[in-house]
């Protein structure tokens, strides 16, 4: 339940890694999964499978893990409760501007997609807005990714073959 943070010398670089600190999520998570910044670095989000839950937090520099408040966050509707019924959250994704939000989980194995307010985790809510089955090829889904364009989607998983890229026509 730590997050771990590094500065890259050279963007994506990973031989350039020099470690910054490290951050505990301890409280209130049991076991923290689908870590994701938004892409202007003001919010930090995780998924707690035990409580089957999104969390959002604020740092107060903009990056920089360990200026959260891991006590001070805003939390979604328990996504294992009927319409939803996903026991096993697992990664999450949210599209550029911060209104569609989407998560796998191993317990439906499939994609679910919420229209939200931008970046508002209590928006994730009910019924998902729309779902896509990846249970034929990926039966315990552990991350979800799309590239910059949303043309493609990533799925990794624990079984199948890895990581399977899906395109939109």
């Amino acid at each position: 339940d730590y997050v771990y943070y590094w500065s890259l010398s050279t963007a994506w670089d990973i031989s350039s890694a020099s470690y910054v600190g490290a951050k505990s999520f301890t409280a209130p998570h049991n076991t923290m999964r689908g870590p994701f910044w938004k892409p202007d670095g003001t919010k930090f989000f995780a998924i707690d499978p035990t409580y089957d839950s999104v969390y959002a937090y604020t740092p107060s520099t903009a990056w920089d893990i360990t200026s959260i408040n891991a006590s001070s966050y805003s939390t979604s509707a328990l996504l294992d409760v009927s319409p939803i019924s996903e026991g096993a959250a697992r990664g999450q994704f949210w599209s550029n501007d911060g209104t569609k939000f989407y998560y796998v989980g191993a317990t439906l194995d499939q994609v679910s997609m919420w229209n939200v307010s931008a970046w508002d985790v209590t928006g994730i809510t009910g019924a998902p807005d729309d779902t896509l089955s990846i249970s034929s090829f990926e039966t315990a889904p552990y991350t979800i990714c799309f590239s910059e364009n949303g043309k493609h989607m990533y799925i990794g998983g624990a079984v199948g073959d890895g990581v399977d890229q899906l395109t939109r026509t």
